[in-house]
């Protein structure tokens, strides 16, 4: 079937929008989830082009909470050419570790994402080059979804209320 013009997939959606209730959803600047942040993590995919038509570099930053519930802060897209890709990192990295919970900053490491990594180990600042890691996808993209949307279906992934974040 179809849902606004989109096929359904084969086997059905990975992901349900009927999941995202207000059980899996929080309020910006909830105090007591944010005392229970363990730390915080980025990731980055990088796009392999700039024009205009391809895809976008994208970066999601979350927490992790103590008791593993991923607590979703930001999604972040962009077409950046591969000048700006370097410091928009370090500015994302930094916004974000405003109260010193940066863990790790993510980078696929394919395509431009390889490059990207070298440079940002090689320039930045020394408080942010231990936290850089190269991380390379094992499976398909179906099979990553297929693992992550346990974590869905067992409500440990929050995603806020729509509305804008402050971090």
């Amino acid at each position: 079937g179809t849902y606004q013009g989109n096929p359904t997939p084969a086997g059905g959606y990975t992901f349900r929008r009927a999941r995202w209730s207000d059980k899996s959803r929080y309020q910006g600047g909830d105090r007591g989830l944010l005392k229970q942040v363990v730390g915080r993590y980025q990731a980055w995919d990088l796009a392999q082009k700039d024009k205009e038509t391809n895809d976008y570099t994208a970066c999601v930053t979350a927490d992790i909470l103590a008791d593993y519930r991923m607590m979703v802060r930001e999604v972040y897209r962009d077409r950046l050419t591969f000048d700006v890709v370097p410091e928009t990192i370090i500015s994302r990295a930094r916004q974000w570790n405003s109260d010193g919970r940066l863990r790790n900053v993510l980078i696929e490491d394919a395509s431009s994402g390889t490059p990207a990594f070298q440079t940002l180990k090689a320039t930045a600042e020394a408080w942010l080059r231990p936290l850089l890691f190269a991380m390379r996808p094992t499976g398909s993209k179906v099979e990553r979804a297929s693992a992550a949307s346990v974590w869905c279906r067992n409500d440990m992934v929050l995603l806020p209320h729509p509305g804008p974040e402050v971090p």
